[in-house]
């Protein structure tokens, strides 16, 4: 679920290779703001895509082509302990990166998603969430910023 945002294709390949492992997926493209929308899809609200996540065993994520490091979706997964699939190689280089809870397109191989699907989340502890956690996030930049107002 989200913008279009030149994934349109690689989102579509990957349906076709799910389906062909008989796994369900819910795939709700929202066009590019400048692009044609014959369909009129609309922009869920965050409520709602939590409430659809909250339900499912994994979140995916593909990343723009031009975007670099974490997403939201990584920390909704760890949040709410929901398994991640992700194209982001550079995820297994995270404290909270687990092989059991997260899959890499092109790296792990996909003959077994149906697996990983269908194994426990493994809960992360709460000493690698807190380094995610806003309100901890917030304190180490105040604490690690040197202000200067010369």
């Amino acid at each position: 679920m989200g913008r279009n945002k030149h994934r349109k294709e690689k989102l579509n390949n990957l349906k076709i290779e799910f389906e062909k492992k008989s796994l369900k997926a819910l795939y709700y493209i929202v066009p590019n703001r400048n692009e044609k929308n014959p369909e009129k899809i609309k922009e869920l609200s965050y409520k709602e895509y939590l409430k659809i996540i909250s339900k499912s065993k994994a979140i995916l994520v593909v990343m723009p082509p031009s975007q670099v490091g974490l997403t939201l979706r990584p920390m909704e997964s760890l949040f709410l302990e929901i398994k991640l699939i992700t194209d982001n190689i550079h995820i297994k280089y995270e404290p909270f990166y687990n092989q059991q809870n997260i899959f890499i397109l092109g790296s792990d191989d996909i003959k077994g998603l149906p697996i990983f699907l269908n194994t426990p989340y493994k809960p992360t502890s709460k000493l690698i969430k807190n380094q995610y956690d806003f309100e901890s996030w917030i304190k180490r930049i105040i604490s690690d910023t040197q202000w200067n107002y010369e």
